[in-house]
């Protein structure tokens, strides 16, 4: 039977001390990870799974194990059958292990029982003290492994390296390949101590297991620290998203989840010989509760430029990073889900990247450039439309405000906050709308994204040919208007400048419904009269059924006064 193991205790059985990890403490200071995003093509054989370019992931394993050890880091970690146990056990001989304090937890590729004892062999001869997984009795051929690394007390007292096995509670649903062949282990291993912080592994399917739905996910919904180690197609299934869902949403809201997952185009073969791919999307996220998250246009750029994008779950008011999706290693450090006494002053935060490193002639070295988010390639395709967004290359949200309030996405005032911004909102697929996020176009955050392009891309076609401009932007003919955003209060709405000249322009695509257009003319011209501007100064532009590009504000003059000032009925009090 599946059971959740506090390891204090479990080490305490075997007659040693508590893992020693004051990381896991109420105190006020940060907790540093390191994690492995990695990339290969995987071999799911009946005997075992692992990647077929073999030697070349050992150098990768050992370089991510050997930046651990020299970055300080307090916890590192890597998805399901990522590591090849040669990695593990050469740079455990080499002497990179986690400094005292430290927690790594390496998911290692799979292996026999049999081989399994000769691993334990090498690594007691490197006197580390083993603990083998509890497994359930099984005729499968090969184990789904975590490696725990730490440090603990011998009965005497002294510091000792301890390496804690943990198996794959349950196969992945849809398949048979891991019912068929994966023996099973029947315990996942709690880390911290009641009155602090705890921290928890789960691999992949481990949530599917009717007792971790049931019994244990329950044990999880305070002060924890979940990281989901994946092998997954999609890691937005029902199934997968139930748990977080739990966890993020229930009171106290003191669990926060890495779900970390292959890279983009890991493959698989069953044959060695043919290969489709697995991973198109990783869906590696870092979810925790939106109380708190610096959402400064500052932190939301620094973590941009390193490959992490803040969203916001709404459904569960839950701050969602989405990770870049190519292979590399991301640093980053977040405040704990409990601090108490003098760390109450310290509010909790979403997490910071720090730097992120990619494989380049032979090791893993620090990126100093912006991380490449494919939205170059939408400007460089689109010369009207980088002219206006050039300006904002360094003003990511700012640059979002603009092609949503040009496009009808941005209503209200209040809508330009982060939490309020359409892109922002995490879809019903965990895939990101962030204008920036382009690395995917078959999503439904990419649908949402690709919908707001299209409609800016055409108002700044409209733009670039002023002469042809409508009625009520007739004072823009003769001048070179550009689409912009201002934060100023009385200028927020107005997005298309020339000089001391501005007005609002909002493009809404071929033939929208009236009502949604009437609903966007009351709510433009209420969010206007609220900071004083002009509400005639207002153009809706879509294209008719004719193909015809035509200004609502005058073909459908409305029935009340365009001045909420003058017949507020229908703009505030309807």
């Amino acid at each position: 039977m599946v059971q959740l193991t506090d390891v204090n205790s479990y080490l305490a059985s075997n007659g040693l001390g508590p893992a020693f990890l004051p990381f896991l403490s109420t105190g006020p200071d940060r907790i540093t990870t390191l994690f492995y995003q990695p990339l290969g093509d995987v071999a799911a054989l009946p005997h075992s799974l692992g990647v077929v370019e073999r030697p070349e992931l050992v150098l990768k394993m050992k370089g991510f194990l050997s930046l651990a050890d020299s970055e300080q880091v307090q916890f590192a970690t890597c998805p399901e059958y990522s590591c090849p146990w040669d990695a593990l056990i050469e740079s455990i001989e080499a002497g990179r292990y986690p400094s005292e304090g430290s927690l790594w937890s390496i998911c290692c590729e799979s292996t026999t029982l049999q081989t399994l004892t000769q691993i334990t062999e090498r690594l007691a001869a490197s006197g580390i003290t083993v603990f083998q997984p509890n497994v359930q009795a099984s005729t499968a051929n090969f184990l789904n492994l975590l490696c725990h690394l730490l440090w603990c007390t011998d009965a005497e007292g002294q510091r000792i390296r301890v390496v804690l096995m943990q198996a794959k509670t349950y196969p992945m649903g849809g398949v048979d390949y891991e019912r068929d062949y994966l023996i099973l282990g029947d315990e996942i291993y709690r880390f911290g101590n009641a009155g602090e912080n705890r921290l928890a592994c789960l691999i992949c399917s481990d949530v599917l297991g009717p007792i971790v739905k049931d019994q244990i996910v329950s044990q999880l919904l305070a002060d924890t620290l979940i990281f989901h180690l994946q092998l997954n197609k999609d890691a937005a299934r029902d199934s997968f998203r139930e748990y977080r869902q739990r966890c993020c949403f229930r009171t106290p809201r003191t669990t926060e989840i890495l779900c970390l997952n292959w890279a983009s185009g890991t493959r698989i073969t069953t044959d060695n010989a043919t290969f489709e791919t697995l991973v198109r999307e990783p869906k590696t996220i870092y979810y925790r509760p939106s109380d708190g998250v610096d959402g400064t246009d500052e932190s939301i750029l620094a973590n941009d430029t390193l490959g992490c994008f803040l969203t916001f779950a709404a459904e569960h008011r839950t701050a969602a990073y989405v990770f870049h999706p190519d292979e590399q290693l991301f640093k980053f450090r977040t405040s704990k889900p409990l601090m108490i006494g003098d760390a109450a002053v310290s509010r909790r935060t979403g997490p910071v990247v720090e730097a992120r490193f990619q494989w380049k002639e032979g090791a893993w070295l620090s990126s100093t450039e912006k991380v490449n988010d494919r939205f170059s390639e939408f400007l460089d395709s689109n010369p009207n439309v980088s002219t206006h967004l050039t300006p904002y290359e360094a003003k990511h949200v700012d640059m979002e405000r603009v092609m949503q309030l040009s496009t009808g996405y941005v209503l209200k005032a209040e809508d330009f906050s982060w939490l309020n911004l359409p892109s922002f909102r995490l879809a019903e697929d965990d895939t990101s709308a962030r204008m920036r996020v382009c690395w995917s176009n078959s999503s439904t955050g990419a649908n949402r994204r690709i919908d707001c392009q299209s409609k800016f891309k055409s108002l700044a076609a409209f733009v670039a040919n002023p002469s042809n401009l409508p009625n009520r932007l007739s004072a823009f003919r003769q001048l070179t208007p550009r689409i912009s955003y201002d934060p100023l209060p009385f200028k927020q709405f107005r997005n298309l400048v020339a000089g001391e000249l501005r007005s609002t322009a909002i493009f809404l695509g071929t033939d929208p419904a009236k009502e949604k257009m009437e609903r966007t003319r009351l709510q433009i011209q209420d969010a206007l009269h609220r900071v004083g501007e002009r509400t005639e100064d207002l153009s809706l532009l879509y294209f008719s059924v004719e193909g015809t590009l035509t200004d609502y504000m005058d073909r459908d003059p409305p029935a009340i006064n365009d001045d909420p000032g003058s017949n507020p009925v229908g703009i505030t009090s309807a």
